[in-house]
């Protein structure tokens, strides 16, 4: 699976958690992207069998999809508790496990899930996932908060006369600033 294929299952299972459909729209917005890019994802993810979607529907995610995006998820959260241990501020945490949680070999993972179990314990392991859900709903209650939904622009109307159409901008001599 790419990165940009594990950030969009991610992103489908945050929108899950936030009680949100996953439509395309709604994806592209918390991800910042145009929508043909999130067609063309979705359609990638649904021939891996990890998502299903009606036509014009919202996203859904299968059983290994839902699988899977816990598992980037949670991977995502032990990478930046890992960080925080290391005394990482907690925002340059959050976008360095972004980034790690692509590249790190299963062996890494695995030495960082016993370190930060040894040093946490695993009933703050358990506490960490229930954070990490609160802030999963967070993010993207934050997309939609930085990046809202505007109404398109009129259009002008062509005017069917030869003559050229009156300018509907206001004059700049008569406007008050």
């Amino acid at each position: 699976m790419t990165k940009s294929q594990e950030d969009y299952i991610e992103t489908i299972y945050m929108l899950f958690l936030a009680k949100r459909p996953a439509r395309i729209r709604d994806i592209a917005r918390c991800l910042n992207v145009k929508t043909p890019s999130v067609v063309k994802a979705v359609s990638e993810l649904k021939s891996l069998g990890l998502v299903i979607q009606e036509p014009y529907g919202s996203v859904e995610l299968t059983e290994e999809g839902l699988d899977t995006a816990k598992n980037v998820l949670l991977k995502h959260s032990l990478l930046k508790k890992f960080l925080i241990l290391l005394g990482v501020t907690v925002e340059i945490a959050a976008e360095d496990a972004c980034k790690m949680e692509h590249i790190l070999s299963a062996e890494t993972l695995d030495r960082i899930t016993e370190f930060v179990t040894e040093r946490l314990g695993e009933q703050a392991c358990q506490e960490n996932s229930d954070e990490l859900i609160r802030e999963a709903v967070g993010i993207v209650t934050d997309s939609f908060t930085k990046h809202p939904r505007t109404p398109p622009k009129p259009r002008k109307q062509r005017s069917e006369s030869a003559e050229p159409a009156e300018s509907t901008e206001p004059d700049e001599s008569t406007s008050e600033n």
